[in-house]
């Protein structure tokens, strides 16, 4: 740990520098991946690497599927992935412009320590906020560039995960979501959990809106083609259809109960992008 807090501020004034830099970084990763394996053997748990062995097809599709902050040096945009928000269809339509990093283990792992120097090589984490954006790339780039992100009304959101999780058996939660008597359970368990919320991949520490253009979903069409003409790029005629559900109007999942305790637990979320039960209201602006 002491050797990548040091390596952390080591300044690089040359190829050479930037050459020894990355060879420290390496020896040290390499080092901490030995003790591991040595702990790992020494614990009797040896097959455990049989789970960390990926097929290069398996690679392939979680790179197809992988939606992540999408980021254009030539147009200067970045666009913050927020789930459930028709980003699947927004990523395809800009895919043309975008740039694509390395998605290497060990340009994750470099880019996540914040070693990387050169903008183009910093790889994201799939829906990376907008604060760890800023943070990850060359200080004032952020800002320089033009940052967008969509949302969706709180109460339709939820629906839309509960569903996801419930209709996909390799979700993560499907298995326990599945067993659930209704949505009414959905969303007991997500205010135990309290980890399902939008502003904060949008918003910083005070809750300010850092992105300069926030979409909303409810008028994905008409903000989407405000964004092209900002780009200066060509709308598409039609958006694309990406992991697309038919499922019945929202406010039908919603008892009592269930709206106050939503509108209780995600106030965040419903103030910030102005939304009340029924969908956007005048409170909806931008940054």
């Amino acid at each position: 740990m002491t050797g990548i807090c040091e390596i952390g501020h080591y300044e690089a004034r040359s190829s050479l520098d930037h050459a020894l830099l990355d060879a420290q970084i390496r020896n040290i990763v390499a080092g901490s991946w030995q003790l591991a394996s040595n702990s790992v053997r020494e614990k009797g748990f040896g097959k455990i690497s049989r789970r960390f062995r990926f097929s290069s097809t398996i690679i392939r599709e979680n790179m197809k599927r992988q939606k992540t902050v999408q980021i254009s040096f030539s147009h200067k945009f970045i666009f913050i992935h927020v789930q459930r928000t028709a980003g699947g269809s927004l990523i395809t339509a800009l895919r043309p412009h975008e740039h694509r990093a390395s998605v290497t283990r060990w340009n994750k792992l470099i880019s996540r320590a914040g070693l990387r120097r050169n903008p183009k090589k910093v790889s994201f984490r799939t829906h990376e906020t907008a604060l760890n954006v800023r943070r990850l790339l060359p200080v004032g780039m952020y800002e320089e560039f033009f940052s967008f992100a969509f949302v969706r009304n709180p109460y339709s959101w939820l629906v839309s995960e509960f569903e996801v999780v419930r209709q996909n058996q390799h979700h993560r939660h499907h298995k326990y979501v599945v067993k659930m008597k209704d949505f009414r359970e959905y969303v007991e368990w997500e205010v135990q959990r309290g980890k399902r919320y939008q502003y904060p991949l949008v918003a910083d520490e005070d809750g300010r809106i850092m992105v300069k253009f926030l979409g909303h979903f409810e008028r994905l069409r008409q903000d989407y083609d405000k964004v092209c003409e900002k780009l200066r790029i060509p709308s598409m005629d039609e958006l694309p259809h990406e992991h697309k559900r038919t499922t019945a109007d929202y406010r039908d999942y919603y008892d009592d109960e269930t709206r106050e305790k939503v509108a209780e637990y995600w106030q965040k979320d419903i103030v910030l992008f102005g939304y009340d039960f029924e969908g956007l209201t005048n409170r909806a602006n931008q940054p």
